[in-house]
């Protein structure tokens, strides 16, 4: 079994990219460690149009609860050597905290579910 629940807040603004036929937005997430001072960090990627809704509606700093699955990046870096990177595909995406006017005057979804991802 594959999934993940992590709550944390945004490190940056989500970047969007077109990915194939399909919308990609980023984003890291600054996760509190028990008895630790510096967060975890953990890089998300949505699809679709939680893509966008996320992309419309986060900003550095918004607070999320992601609910996904954990995936590995390989690749050979410039000196040829093997490198990984661990990060989440959402499923969904729950937005918390204050809820932003950013979509025209109308409050922004409690949460943003995903149908279309690519698993």
């Amino acid at each position: 079994m594959n999934v993940v629940i992590v709550k944390g807040n945004l490190g940056r603004d989500p970047e969007m990219v077109q990915a194939g036929e399909n919308q990609k937005c980023t984003f890291s997430l600054a996760i509190k460690q028990a008895k630790k001072d510096e967060p975890l960090w953990l890089d998300v990627a949505v699809w679709g149009r939680q893509a966008e809704t996320c992309n419309g509606n986060l900003r550095k700093g918004s607070e999320v609860v992601v609910e996904g699955r954990l995936c590995i990046d390989k690749w050979v870096d410039k000196e040829g050597g093997r490198r990984q990177k661990a990060y989440v595909t959402a499923r969904v995406v729950e937005f918390c905290g204050p809820r932003s006017m950013s979509n025209g005057g109308s409050p922004q979804s409690p949460h943003s579910s995903a149908d279309d991802i690519p698993f």
